[in-house]
């Protein structure tokens, strides 16, 4: 990571413990993603309570959750 900048960082799956999300946030400063094994909005609301910056699924009924 310290030689590439990308604009994020996706990790997969987005059902990871959130110690795994602390450790990349302490590594760098890029937005996290997390994406994959996402089905219903409450998985969404706890990818982003984990600590992820934003969350990328393929299910249209996730796309607009506030």
């Amino acid at each position: 990571m310290k030689k590439n900048l990308p604009d994020a960082i996706e990790i997969l799956p987005a059902v990871v413990p959130e110690f795994v999300i602390s450790e990349f946030k302490r590594a760098t400063d890029r937005p996290l993603l997390g994406g994959g094994l996402m089905r219903t909005e409450k998985d969404v609301k706890s990818a982003l309570a984990n600590g992820f910056d934003g969350v990328s699924v393929s299910r249209q009924s996730l796309w607009n959750l506030t």
